[in-house]
């Protein structure tokens, strides 16, 4: 081989090689791909994390707004009403509400966790799906000659499926009689 032939194989080689070391190797590779997967594992964890408060604001959300809406509900029947019928007598506690407003009979009760309310000609949910309402008391209050009192306490449940927190808050309001 002559001379020239020699430098020119020698050129290629070192060409070769030189490309070669301008990559990465096996280990590296593996390094980032660890390093990816731990940052993923990371992420997901930080992701789930998120949407399990995410599920529980929404719970907690649900559940201060059924009650703010069954409370005023009940304030309204209570503070409108021309009789209440039930509780009938001072220091009674019942399940249930039954009083005339504009001369409309109204009773509220729960059964199986909702909360209805029945004007005569239905009875309407008055709580959404997303909550059940339990422990419902009504009470009256006051003096023999003087306007009575009707208090009503309640508890509302979070009633929304796959989440292990149940959220829950117990409400209660006094409504004098006209």
């Amino acid at each position: 081989m002559s001379k020239n032939a020699r430098k020119n194989t020698a050129g290629i080689t070192a060409g070769i090689t030189a490309g070669i070391t301008a990559g990465i190797t096996i280990v590296e590779l593996l390094i980032y791909l660890g390093i990816s997967a731990i940052m993923l594992a990371v992420l997901g964890e930080l992701f789930v994390g998120i949407l399990k408060e995410s599920v529980d604001v929404t719970s907690f959300s649900i559940v201060q707004s059924n009650g703010r809406f069954i409370t005023n509900k009940i304030r309204y029947i209570v503070n409108n009403a021309q009789t209440v019928n039930t509780p009938a007598s001072l220091g009674d506690s019942t399940n249930s509400l039954e009083a005339v407003v504009n001369g409309v009979q109204l009773r509220v009760y729960i059964l199986d966790g909702i909360l209805y309310l029945n004007d005569g000609s239905g009875d309407y949910a008055v709580n959404s799906v997303d909550t059940r309402v339990s422990n419902a008391a009504f009470s009256r209050y006051g003096n023999a000659g003087g306007k009575h009192v009707i208090t009503a306490s309640f508890t509302v449940a979070s009633d929304t499926e796959g989440i292990e927190k149940v959220e829950s808050s117990d409400f209660r309001i006094a409504g004098g009689l006209r």
